[in-house]
Order: structure tokens, then C-alpha cells, then sequence
């Protein structure tokens, strides 16, 4: 089944919404006269869940360790291990709205698509959801060495 929301409705509900920064990409879209992707879309018609997700991006987007398409990357890559549909569908879609070329989100895992930082964040991420147990200090000092892991871990 595929949820259809009024597009006045998702325009109202952003609007509401123009200033909290997790929501910084969607106001972009709609100054270009677009949506936002469409699991926000989908989030509008709860404004309160969205306003939670949003929350919770202020977290994650802007900022962190690693910059935004790697994190796309990383979010990929979690979201294809987990079999979420919807969550692979959203974010094949940022990433093409953020410029990330076809070749790199189609072959995610491909070596010749990715730098070392990237294969090591991938990496990482398949461990940690797949054997977390079973990571070595030596990967952990790989990570912290790249810059992707702060010294809390």
C-alpha cells in the first residue's frame, strides 16, 4: 500500500516547521519548488512523530565526525542489512538530491566505487550490526586514526 498525502498538507505541516534545523534540507527543496523526500512525506502526516524525527536529525545532520554523504553512505548500508525497504528508498533518494553519483549508491560495497574511509565506515558498520562482539582494538584504532570514531570509545 502506498500512503498518498496532500501535497497543501505537507506544505503545511513543513511550514510549521521552517526553522527547526533538523528540517534545513526539506525548506531548501521547497525554496526550489520540490518535496521532501517521500518518508518525510509520509512522517507529515503525524506532525508530531515529525517533529520527534527532526529531533532526532538535529543529532545526526548537521555535523559529527563524518561528512554527509558518507553518513548517507553508512545509512545505506544499515538500511539494506535491516531489509527496510522504505528506509533504502528515502535514502537512495537523498542521496541523488545530494549528488552522490549512481555508481556509488548502486554498488555500495564495490571497491572501486569508495575510498579507504569509506570501505572502513562501511565496514565498521556491517560489524557493529552483524558481530559487535567480535571487533578488535586493532579495527577500533583503525577507525579512531581515520577519524571516524572520537577517543570515547
Amino acid at each position: 500500500m502506498r500512503l498518498i498525502v496532500d501535497e497543501e498538507k505537507i506544505r503545511n505541516v513543513f511550514a510549521s516547521m521552517k526553522d527547526e534545523a533538523g528540517f534545513e534540507e526539506s525548506r531548501i527543496l521547497f525554496e526550489k519548488g520540490k518535496l521532501p523526500v517521500e518518508m518525510l512525506q509520509a512522517l507529515s502526516l503525524r506532525p508530531e512523530i515529525l517533529k520527534a524525527f527532526g529531533m532526532m536529525g538535529k543529532g545526526v545532520y548537521p555535523g559529527g565526525l563524518i561528512e554527509r554523504n558518507l553518513k548517507e553512505k553508512v545509512i545505506l548500508k544499515a538500511s539494506r542489512l535491516n531489509d527496510c525497504q522504505f528506509c533504502v528508498n528515502s535514502h537512495v533518494e537523498i542521496m541523488t538530491q545530494l549528488g552522490i553519483p549512481k555508481s556509488q549508491i548502486e554498488e555500495l560495497d564495490s571497491p572501486k566505487n569508495l575510498t579507504d574511509r569509506e570501505k572502513l565506515a562501511l565496514r565498521f558498520t556491517e560489524s557493529v550490526m552483524k558481530h559487535s562482539l567480535e571487533i578488535t582494538d586493532s579495527f577500533f584504532e583503525n577507525l579512531k586514526s581515520s577519524g571516524l570514531l572520537s577517543g570515547c570509545f
